[in-house]
């Protein structure tokens, strides 16, 4: 029976080392890592307590489908912080730090979508922006991506 097809699937799918079938030869997909800071300043121009507040979200994924693999050979990584944002009058601030970690097949050729959330918690007006930044090519490992916004809430 050859396994290799099967071997070649799960190293498509990210999911460890697979023997090729020479003795102690073994493919392992990289891990890339990285942190991405976003830094939001939000405008509060609707009317607003300083209580429940203000908070930010971020989030950061990549889809990463192996030149060669069937689609559902697609692996979807994804990572998220939220942070309660600093108050001074009608100006929110967030900063984000979000650290990831993945093992891509082919981080030369993946994408990286960032998207922050910025929501007042009041129920009476509930208000909430949400925004994706362009997206980008996977960072060289180990670097810090930086993104700043302004917005308006």
């Amino acid at each position: 029976m050859n396994s290799r097809p099967c071997l070649a699937f799960v190293a498509a799918l990210g999911l460890g080392g697979v023997l090729t079938g020479q003795a102690g030869a073994e493919t392992v997909p990289p891990t890339i890592s990285g942190t991405v800071t976003v830094d939001v300043t939000i405008h509060l121009v609707s009317p607003f307590i300083s209580e429940p507040g203000v908070i930010c979200n971020l989030t950061i994924s990549t889809t990463d489908n192996p030149v060669g693999t069937p689609q559902y050979a697609t692996v979807f990584s994804d990572s998220q912080v939220g942070v309660v944002a600093t108050l001074n009058g009608s100006i929110a601030t967030c900063k984000m730090d979000l650290p990831y970690e993945w093992t891509l097949a082919e981080p030369g050729s993946d994408l990286l979508a960032v998207t922050y959330s910025a929501s007042y918690l009041a129920f009476d007006p509930y208000r909430t922006a949400s925004h994706p930044f362009p997206v980008i090519a996977m960072p060289a490992n180990g670097a810090v991506t930086h993104f700043s916004v302004d917005t308006k809430l």
